[in-house]
């Protein structure tokens, strides 16, 4: 924008300029031929009176013969009209004859302008006075004149594309660091305000922009504040089931009842924590391995109740992305816990992680009915008697990570989920995908 404010100023400024400069440089030149030509007559007339006052031809050569040294003009002295013209285009002897029957004129000739002017001597003889000036004498400051007149339009040119050059960067200063104010606000910098500056259309939307984070912040606390009351509002009957869990009699399942309370309380536990965490906070860097293992670990022991085959396929050292860990945890839960919730007990369960050129790829595949048409949008309406939430939450935590989520599903059956997120770094890292575990692993 200031660029194209300083070009609109540049042209508008140099059309002004021409505008003016033009017909001025035209009317410098009519002032000069006028000034060259009034001074011409001056001295031929001067000349005249002077060849008037004496006697004789001779004398009055001798008088011009005197003034032609002083005089930047051609000074011609013409005592008898001469011999007629020979031919028409005899143009000079044809205006001397004019000039001896009484007329006095100005013509132009080839090299510029002459003045004849006829006169009578003391002795009654007649004559012509012929003065020419030429074209150098006509027009001898106007070139300079005209090179004041451009550097005129120039040096104003310059000055006011100057001008509009500032006022064009107070302009897009104050633009800019309003832009730069909401960029931070939607990367979730929820304390960025614009500081209000420059034009007043720009100061009446810095002040919108400060009111709309400002209640944005306001509505985002209490959702948080709501949100941490409902999970603080969920220990109370949690603490009453691990009490019931705690009178079981059976060993393994009051081991089995209270890893799934245990499980519960630290998910209730996570969301208090993400309630309390302000919006701005970066996201941190999490091993997407280290986590997949773990809770390919909790699930493993689930899937030998259901007698259902779960593998686990991952790369061999680290794979970082910038996600919180407890949210990646939640993403897998999320996408294995589907599994469990929509296919058959037998129905055979696949997890893999592995590098997509500078990605990090976490994918979980079975054999089971898979998805309906309207169930493979992870924003659609779900179906199967489903919240919907599991591909909700996976899609967020992805996409926060700068990843994208697909859902496959292949014409043989089956589902398979597909997370791709960058890959910030990798440790101890091979660069070729290694078998890490295979079958069931190993319950926690």
């Amino acid at each position: 924008m200031r660029r194209r404010v300083v070009l609109l100023a540049a042209a508008t400024t140099s059309m002004v300029a021409l505008a003016f400069v033009l017909p001025l440089a035209l009317v410098v030149r009519e002032l000069a031929e006028d000034k060259a030509i009034g001074q011409a007559h001056l001295e031929a007339q001067s000349l005249v009176a002077a060849l008037g006052a004496v006697d004789g031809a001779v004398p009055r050569q001798e008088i011009v013969d005197a003034v032609r040294p002083r005089s930047p003009r051609e000074v011609e002295f013409y005592p008898d009209p001469g011999p007629a013209p020979g031919r028409p285009g005899d143009e000079e002897a044809t205006r001397v004859r004019r000039a001896f029957d009484g007329n006095a004129f100005t013509a132009d000739y080839a090299g510029g302008t002459e003045i004849l002017l006829p006169g009578v001597g003391r002795d009654g003889a007649p004559f012509v006075v012929r003065i020419r000036v030429a074209d150098r004498l006509l027009h001898g400051n106007v070139f300079a004149a005209w090179a004041v007149l451009v550097l005129l339009g120039v040096v104003l040119s310059v000055l006011a594309t100057a001008v509009a050059d500032r006022l064009a960067r107070s302009l897009v200063t104050s633009v800019g660091d309003l832009v730069a104010t909401v960029r931070r606000l939607g990367h979730g910098d929820l304390s960025a305000r614009a500081a209000p500056g420059g034009p007043p259309e720009v100061v009446e939307v810095a002040d919108a922009v400060n009111n709309l984070a400002g209640r944005v912040t306001v509505m985002l606390a209490a959702e948080r504040r709501s949100v941490g009351d409902l999970s603080h509002r969920l220990r109370t009957p949690l603490t009453a089931l691990r009490l019931e869990v705690d009178g079981l009699r059976h060993g393994d399942e009051r081991a089995r009842m209270t890893a799934s309370v245990n499980q519960l309380t630290a998910a209730v536990d996570q969301v208090i924590r993400a309630a309390r965490r302000p919006a701005s906070d970066p996201a941190v860097a999490t091993d997407v391995v280290a986590v997949v293992r773990e809770r390919m670990g909790y699930w493993a022991g689930r899937a030998r109740l259901q007698n259902r085959a779960a593998g686990l396929t991952t790369v061999d050292g680290s794979r970082v992305v910038d996600v919180d860990a407890d949210a990646l945890a939640a993403a897998v839960d999320a996408l294995v816990g589907n599994v469990f919730a929509h296919t058959a007990e037998d129905s055979a369960l696949a997890v893999r992680v592995y590098d997509a050129g500078r990605n990090v790829v976490l994918e979980v595949s079975d054999d089971g009915p898979g998805f309906d048409a309207v169930e493979v949008d992870p924003d659609a309406p779900a179906t199967m008697g489903s919240t919907g939430l599991g591909l909700d939450i996976v899609r967020r935590t992805v996409e926060g990570a700068g990843g994208t989520v697909a859902i496959l599903v292949p014409a043989g059956g089956g589902c398979t989920v597909r997370a791709t997120m960058p890959c910030r770094r990798a440790i101890g890292d091979r660069r070729r995908p290694a078998l890490a575990r295979t079958g069931p692993p190993e319950p926690r």
